[in-house]
């Protein structure tokens, strides 16, 4: 005889998301690092949301997954340099173009 008050069984959460998904996350993760800092913290995002389906799934995470994390993290921390360097650019111009022509 079954328990009626036992809690019923965690539905399986299918296969995690295959490799496209994980190649669009280590693309946006190497394009925030190096062309458009906005777009490390969408794959720091994206990667920490596939973990976490990985997790709930009982799958392991793939590794291109974890070094898009990395880097997506890395060019979060990038972020704020690249806005002050706009910032120079936009609000002190004689100032950032006299310091380009000394170099």
């Amino acid at each position: 005889m079954t328990n009626p008050y036992a809690a019923p069984e965690a539905p399986s959460q299918g296969p995690p998301p295959g490799q496209l998904w994980v190649l669009v996350m280590l693309l946006t993760a190497v394009a925030g690092l190096v062309v458009c800092q906005p777009l490390g913290p969408v794959a720091w995002a994206m990667s920490s949301i596939y973990m976490r389906k990985c997790a709930a799934g009982g799958h392991t995470p793939d590794t291109m997954a974890q070094v898009a994390r990395i880097v997506g993290i890395a060019a979060t921390a990038l972020l704020p340099v690249f806005l002050l360097v706009v910032a120079g650019h936009i609000f002190f111009p004689e100032v950032m173009e006299r310091a380009s022509q000394s170099q």
